[in-house]
């Protein structure tokens, strides 16, 4: 049996844009690190572990993961 979400417009519009936000920071942090550019610290480790975990939570919430 299939579950069926009702979610608001809104909240959809939203999240696609936050995602789309969140992988083309990801994009850059990558980018950033491979040149060498970037320090690797606690604080990057940090918010590069919290940007990719709200990219995982929003693709799984619309079956895109």
């Amino acid at each position: 049996m299939e579950k069926i979400m009702i979610i608001d417009e809104d909240e959809v519009r939203v999240e696609i844009k936050e995602l789309i936000d969140l992988i083309r920071l990801d994009e850059k942090y990558a980018s950033l690190l491979s040149d060498g550019i970037f320090p690797i610290d606690h604080e990057a480790i940090e918010f590069n572990y919290q940007r990719r975990f709200r990219i995982m939570e929003i693709s799984r919430k619309y079956g895109l993961g």
